[in-house]
């Protein structure tokens, strides 16, 4: 199957405070559990191309 996900980037608008990360990690995996859920092979997508992603910070 041809990859559906050209690249993957984001960019950093502001840095959370290490108080702020547990909660930022809950959010990730319950967005990360949605995704599997909802379309198993485009997450595998996704993880398979998450070493190459590009980050910009703003």
């Amino acid at each position: 199957m041809p990859d559906r996900i050209d690249r993957l980037g984001a960019t950093v608008f502001t840095v959370p405070s290490p108080d702020a990360l547990p909660d930022l990690i809950a959010r990730i995996a319950r967005l990360w559990a949605e995704l599997h859920e909802a379309d198993r092979a485009l997450a595998l997508e996704v993880a398979r191309k998450l070493p190459g992603m590009e980050i910009r910070r703003t």
